[in-house]
């Protein structure tokens, strides 16, 4: 009975001897920054949390090799970091647990990436002030450690990047001259587009029933979208399904004068403005200038079509 009993606990007492064992190992780090050394020591590169006095001296005395140079970085093999560690007395008697690489990276002294994305934010948002924006991913460059204490600025912008972005970061030196990194990323822009709330045929009318307004990623269109007041009534240009979004290249291109038809001429600013009558000798859409007759004194005339039957002449 005794035999079975030990046959029972046996499995038991090697689980909890391995689980001891395990949780006596130092813990060998995959990825490592270093900054401001020559060398590499076997400290830079462990958990150090826990460890004792005599453990954490010998992790110093021990160099696994040259520290990389600036905005470079290092790659040991497992075997060049347990060859190290069975070099000291010390620590040969101890366990670790070593990955199979290990990268030991320099990438200097580094701007908060919480302020970088703040201030690229606060900048685009004066940009496009209805818009929902979010930096997908920052990749921040690495810095000569003599610029910790200089003042920095980001490089403005006067539109919004389209997704991948590379931003210039200005330091300014205690010379004063200024010092240019980039800062990279990817930036997603979010707005309330109108969208369909069913599928629809080419040339159906629109009424408020046939969309709503939804946020949606438009980071990378080429198309702006009409307010809610420019789509009732316009015509859907080809057929479209529910759920997309209404661009006006969406819509048909409805012409706003036509040949031969009596239109609102209008010319002036600020506090005084002339209005009269004249015949349209071309057809023509918003923003296209057409050639007119004055029907007073049968002038030919120019101006620009500012709407449906208007036009304005300068």
């Amino acid at each position: 009975m005794k035999l079975n009993l030990f046959k029972q606990l046996l499995p038991l007492a090697f689980v909890f001897i391995c689980a001891c064992a395990f949780a006596q190992a130092i813990q060998v780090l995959p990825y490592n920054r270093i900054t401001g050394k020559n060398s590499i020591f076997l400290s830079d590169i462990v958990a150090a949390d826990g460890l004792n006095p005599k453990t954490a001296d010998a992790l110093n005395t021990v160099r696994l090799g040259d520290a990389p140079k600036l905005g470079e970085q290092r790659v040991l093999s497992s075997a060049a970091v347990a060859k190290a560690i069975r070099s000291n007395r010390v620590l040969r008697h101890l366990s670790f647990q070593i990955p199979h690489s290990v990268t030991v990276e320099n990438r200097g002294f580094e701007v908060s990436e919480n302020a970088v994305r703040r201030e690229l934010l606060k900048s685009w948002a004066k940009i496009c002030l209805d818009c929902q924006l979010t930096i997908k991913s920052l990749q921040m460059p690495a810095m000569a450690p003599n610029l910790k204490h200089s003042k920095w600025i980001l490089e403005k912008d006067e539109q919004l990047p389209r997704g991948a972005f590379a931003q210039k970061l200005i330091f300014i030196s205690a010379n004063g001259r200024p010092v240019i990194y980039w800062v990279n990323g990817e930036l997603e822009v979010r707005r309330r587009v109108p969208v369909l709330t069913h599928s629809v045929w080419n040339g159906v009318r629109l009424t408020p029933d046939d969309f709503n307004f939804e946020w949606r990623d438009v980071t990378y269109a080429t198309d702006t979208t009409p307010i809610a007041s420019q789509l009732v009534g316009q015509q859907i240009a080809t057929v479209m399904n529910a759920g997309q979004i209404i661009w006006r290249s969406s819509l048909v291109r409805e012409k706003a004068v036509h040949y031969g038809q009596i239109v609102r001429v209008t010319t002036g600013a600020g506090d005084w403005q002339i209005s009269m009558q004249a015949r349209t000798e071309q057809d023509g859409f918003v923003g296209d200038y057409v050639n007119l007759r004055n029907l007073q004194t049968n002038r030919q005339i120019s101006g620009r079509v500012i709407g449906p039957g208007m036009v304005e002449v300068q």
